[in-house]
């Protein structure tokens, strides 16, 4: 799973108060967002093994998926595993 993220600075690129570059900013995050979110649900082919392998459980995975549609679920995977890895190096 590869994620992206966009962090050229649109506001920069703005000239006399022009909104094109924030809009194309937000459409450009929300693609991303969207392709992201397709590639975390192609995680649910992976066997609960593989996922583990990852250090995900199928729970993370559907738990992500629940986030607003306009919130990247990438980030939701990240927490999930880096607690989990927190809570396994503290033993």
């Amino acid at each position: 799973m590869t994620t992206r993220t966009n962090t050229a600075d649109t506001a920069a690129h703005c000239t006399h108060g022009s909104m094109r570059p924030v809009r194309t900013g937000l459409i450009a995050r929300l693609i991303q967002i969207w392709r992201n979110r397709r590639e975390t649900e192609s995680l649910l082919e992976l066997s609960d093994h593989q996922l583990a392998d990852i250090g995900l459980t199928r729970a993370d995975v559907d738990c992500a998926l629940r986030v607003p549609l306009t919130c990247d679920p990438t980030f939701s995977l990240r927490q999930a595993r880096q607690s989990r890895l927190s809570a396994y190096h503290e033993d």
